[in-house]
């Protein structure tokens, strides 16, 4: 289980986003959410859970990094094929980093 981070200021906002997140990830590991679109969602939640040091994060950040460069190159303006090669190629690595993080914050 994760401890509240010193820096928290407000532990009831800091555990209500742990249980949505946990919610997220749940989603993400049974399919219902894809991997970029869970990805991008976990992204944020690794600055608002004061996560940036937990490697179990990174792989989403990753994704959501390579999804910027995309939008940026115009090459993303629909579900497109370099989405879902995107998506394919982090699967597994993103459900494995979700299964931790689900484990990791249990109980928080």
């Amino acid at each position: 289980m994760v401890p509240v981070p010193p820096t928290v200021k407000n532990e009831t906002l800091w555990r209500e986003r742990c249980q949505k997140m946990r919610a997220l990830v749940r989603r993400i590991i049974s399919g219902e959410v894809g991997v970029v679109e869970g990805s991008q969602q976990m992204h944020v939640y690794r600055k608002w859970l004061y996560a940036d040091k937990d490697g179990d994060f990174h792989v989403f950040s990753l994704v959501d990094g390579d999804v910027q460069q995309l939008s940026d190159t115009g090459a993303v303006s629909a579900p497109t094929r370099d989405l879902k090669q995107l998506a394919e190629f982090y699967r597994e690595d993103v459900i494995a980093a979700a299964i931790r993080v689900a484990e990791k914050y249990r109980g928080t």
